[in-house]
């Protein structure tokens, strides 16, 4: 597979945006979990209307462009990561720590 399509209208974690996010394009609707913070609408898939079947057309036409699928699969490794970075628990734990000053703020490299 090259692309990841989940036009749910709800999801509440859509858990599999995540696992795909890693390695290929998304497209999938912004009520779907976490897609809206890990997808980059037009960077690494594509965030499309809820319902609306024209957009979710032209989302398909963008992603599956030969030109923009090697732009948007090369550029998903590495917006999966900075999400992950970001939203990442021990991550998050470990500047809660710093900022109370139970760890010292080289825990982090």
């Amino acid at each position: 597979a090259s692309t990841l399509v989940l036009p749910s209208d709800f999801e509440p974690w859509g858990l599999v945006v995540s696992e795909a996010a890693v390695r290929m394009p998304v497209i999938a609707t912004s009520v779907v979990g976490a897609a809206a913070d890990i997808i980059q609408d037009g960077v690494n898939g594509r965030i499309f209307q809820t319902g609306n079947v024209e957009s979710l057309v032209e989302s398909l036409m963008d992603v599956t462009d030969p030109i923009r699928l090697a732009e948007m699969t090369a550029a998903s490794t590495q917006c999966f990561q900075e999400w992950h970075s970001l939203f990442d628990p021990v991550y998050g734990l470990t500047r809660a720590l710093i900022s109370v000053k139970l760890l010292k703020s080289n825990a982090l490299t």
